[in-house]
């Protein structure tokens, strides 16, 4: 039987007299000369092993496992191969021990299997060219290739940079107590070739007539119309403008419109057929949100009234003394408006006029002819588009 516990794991001559005798150790009674040769293997194995020749004492072991089956042979074995770092086949060893061994020792042989299991396993990793950047499961490691440094058994994640070659990944096994090689060689990676550095330069100030567009805009509704001193009351009549000009950008949002109006409206009785007005035009844009802005617009113009007859409610009760009524009237038109507008597709938008009125007040033959008129007032409400060029 074996006289110690578990280390130094060798045979004592007690244990030779044990195989030679026999013992409920064994699963088959050997013959005498199979007892013999168990003996003299395993006093050849002892000496193997005091001499630190391992595999030479691993051989002796084996054959005399082949005669005897004894469980201390196999724990000798196991013993041998953990000396010699080959854990894998030594924790195998460790492990037929435990199924035949003595209960008082395998928590033992567990804390033996337990310590070779977290033994850190040895890396080197070479790669050519040299001096590349290496990181371990994320972690970049102080000192450039070729390195080698102890890691935990598992699997074990490995990144390598070099600048000029592709990436290298690559996950490996790392074995408790065993070294873990790798040679890599990098890929070359593809030379784009870099575009020229950009000079910065100054920006280049526009003016605003430098970033002007030009408009044109149309729309038609209806206005109420008040003859001042003639008529009190208001007459609904249709109207159309039409707007052209350019608009100057001032900053990201704002627009000052510069440009001219024409503007035609008719009158309910008939007896004016036409009244247009053609006047300056001045205003400003700003955008409020995305494609959603407001205008403010205002002019001064002249306003004509074509096709006058003679009895139309301008010069009732009025006298003259020539009886001919001028086929064309000259006035002076003011006039200002509210839109709003929004970009429907890309330079066209639409555009309601909320609120806009004009000033028509009686000048030249007007006055002359209908000294009654205090002046012409009209609220109008038009719909249109509006084009930048």
């Amino acid at each position: 039987m074996m006289r110690r516990c578990l280390r130094p794991a060798v045979l004592s001559a007690a244990l030779c007299v044990a195989i030679g005798a026999g013992g409920p150790g064994s699963l088959a009674a050997p013959s005498d000369a199979g007892r013999a040769e168990a003996v003299r293997l395993a006093r050849k194995a002892r000496q193997h092993y005091d001499s630190g020749e391992y595999p030479q004492a691993i051989a002796g072991y084996e054959g005399a496992y082949r005669f005897v089956k004894r469980p201390s042979l196999l724990f000798n074995i196991a013993d041998c191969y953990e000396r010699l770092g080959k854990l894998t086949k030594a924790v195998a060893y460790y492990r037929r021990y435990l199924k035949v061994c003595a209960p008082d020792k395998r928590a033992q042989v567990h804390k033996l299997i337990a310590a070779i299991e977290r033994r850190p396993a040895t890396l080197m990793v070479v790669t050519r060219p040299r001096g590349a950047k290496v990181w371990i499961n994320d972690k970049l490691q102080t000192w450039p290739t070729p390195m080698t440094l102890s890691v935990q058994p598992g699997k074990v994640r490995i990144r390598i940079v070099l600048p000029g070659y592709r990436v290298h990944r690559q996950q490996a096994l790392a074995r408790p107590g065993a070294p873990l090689n790798l040679v890599i060689t990098l890929d070359k990676q593809s030379v784009v070739p870099r575009p020229p550095p950009v000079v910065p330069t100054s920006p280049v100030r526009r003016s605003p007539w430098q970033r002007s567009a030009g408009f044109v805009g149309v729309a038609g509704g209806l206005k109420k119309a008040v003859y001042q001193g003639i008529d009190a009351q208001p007459r609904l009549n249709y109207s159309v403008t039409l707007d052209g000009g350019y608009s100057l950008l001032m900053g990201s949002r704002w627009r000052l419109d510069l440009g001219a109006r024409l503007f035609v409206s008719t009158v309910d009785d008939g007896e004016i057929l036409t009244l247009m007005d053609v006047s300056a035009l001045v205003g400003l844009r700003v955008t409020v949100y995305r494609r959603l802005f407001l205008a403010v617009r205002a002019g001064l113009g002249l306003a004509t009234l074509l096709g006058v007859w003679r009895d139309s409610f301008f010069f009732n009760g009025i006298h003259h003394a020539s009886g001919d009524v001028p086929a064309s009237y000259l006035s002076v038109h003011l006039w200002g408006g509210l839109s709003v507008g929004y970009r429907v597709w890309r330079r066209l938008s639409l555009v309601l006029t909320l609120a806009a009125v004009d000033y028509i007040p009686p000048v030249g033959y007007l006055k002359e002819d209908a000294p009654d008129l205090e002046y012409i007032f009209r609220y109008n409400f038009h719909l249109g588009v509006m084009v930048e060029l």
